[in-house]
């Protein structure tokens, strides 16, 4: 496949590398640490309730010792000047706490070019505002599989994870995974912040030989519907931004990643594929962990127990399956009154106010930069979607 042009970076203290299918490595407790949820923790919303959440670590707590490596693997397709600028909205907003971070893309000439400049562009103005500099990995890959395709072949071609360990010597990992479908509408690291506390807590406690705790979660997603686990088709947790601790890594990986999962939706084509791909790896997803070991910043729908009867009274009713991906009322409603970070990148055209202007973009002189980039044409896309569809032979 012809290459392209390629933005060859220095490295310096921190790197950002392009690489193609490469694998990369890296205190005595005597009771049960437990990550039980308090009343009186405050933060930006829990699924269950609007003020409840994960409070900060006691600074005496046996975990705070606990080593743990954090890894963003963002799955993009920056066929667009909106993705492009989605993919800075995530580096400038979405990486607190956060050591690595890959970029995971199709392996396609515009597309390493378009994600090169980024990034490139990226930690220039970085440098310039704050001195500091962010490690950004990207690897390429062709697969038919979307999102889910793109962070596995990250996990297990470019991490080196094999089901049950990563290669090479690095501590224990927790892994996140976003996607270039939304936009970041500002700081946002509770997500990061519950995961980190729940993988101290699970490490610290195999360290010491005691069993898991039921209520230590292993999956946290920006939005789940939690209702009724087994009783009902809608209980899932949502595939936009989700964090994994690293004894939940496996689960996910059994799930979506071995050969077997990578097969499920081989034949189908257009929206019969994208269906059969958010109900195996994305509707499923939450199943395939104890309740007790999964759950969501936000709900996906206005839950029955939220009182918002305040902002119905200006802002209008919320349906019952009002999901906040759709841009309406329930979105609004989240992020006017629960600061939601996130918003869906494609926006309803008709009906709708505009969206809210994303605090993620303080790097960027000017949004019309993003134009600029080499997108592809609609012939070279063609011949990448044609690709991905090939690539389904060899599974």
């Amino acid at each position: 496949m012809r290459v392209g042009r390629l933005f060859l970076l220095g490295i310096i203290s921190f790197v950002w590398s392009i690489s193609l299918h490469r694998k990369s490595v890296t205190a005595v407790h005597s009771v049960i640490i437990s990550n039980k949820l308090t009343d009186n923790e405050p933060n930006d919303a829990l699924l269950h309730s609007p003020v409840t959440t994960m409070g900060p670590l006691n600074k005496t707590d046996a975990s705070d010792a606990v080593v743990i490596e954090t890894v963003l693997i963002i799955a993009a397709v920056p066929y667009t000047s909106d993705h492009a600028m989605a993919l800075w909205t995530h580096l400038e907003c979405a990486t607190s706490g956060i050591d690595k971070v890959l970029i995971s893309a199709p392996d396609a000439p515009w597309s390493r070019e378009i994600i090169a400049s980024v990034v490139k562009k990226f930690n220039h103005r970085l440098r310039e505002s704050t001195n500091a500099t962010l490690y950004v990995d990207a690897a390429f890959y062709t697969n038919n599989r979307y999102d889910v395709g793109l962070w596995c072949d990250g996990l297990s071609l470019h991490l080196g994870y094999d089901g049950h360990h990563f290669s090479g010597s690095a501590p224990p990992r927790a892994i996140f995974l976003i996607n270039d479908s939304t936009v970041s509408l500002r700081q946002y690291s509770s997500l990061t912040d519950r995961i980190i506390r729940s993988s101290k807590i699970e490490q610290l406690n195999q360290k010491n030989g005691l069993p898991s705790l039921a209520n230590n979660v292993k999956l946290v997603s920006l939005n789940g519907n939690l209702v009724k686990p087994g009783e009902t088709k809608h209980y899932w947790v949502e595939s936009v931004y989700r964090g994994i601790t690293p004894s939940g890594i496996s689960t996910f990986y059994q799930h979506s990643c071995t050969a077997e999962a990578g097969r499920a939706c081989v034949g189908k084509t257009e929206n019969s594929k994208k269906q059969c791909i958010v109900n195996r790896y994305e509707m499923s997803l939450a199943d395939a962990f104890l309740p007790s070991e999964v759950d969501a910043m936000y709900p996906t729908y206005l839950p029955k127990e939220w009182d918002a009867t305040s902002w119905i009274e200006t802002g209008g009713g919320i349906g019952p399956v009002d999901q906040w991906i759709r841009g309406r009322r329930f979105f609004r409603y989240l992020h006017q009154v629960h600061n939601f970070p996130f918003r869906k990148l494609k926006w309803p055209e008709r009906g709708q106010p505009p969206p809210p202007k994303s605090q993620c973009l303080k790097l960027m002189y000017s949004d019309s930069w993003f134009d600029t980039l080499p997108f592809p044409s609609t012939s070279d896309f063609l011949a990448f979607q044609q690709a991905m569809l090939e690539s389904e032979l060899s599974l």
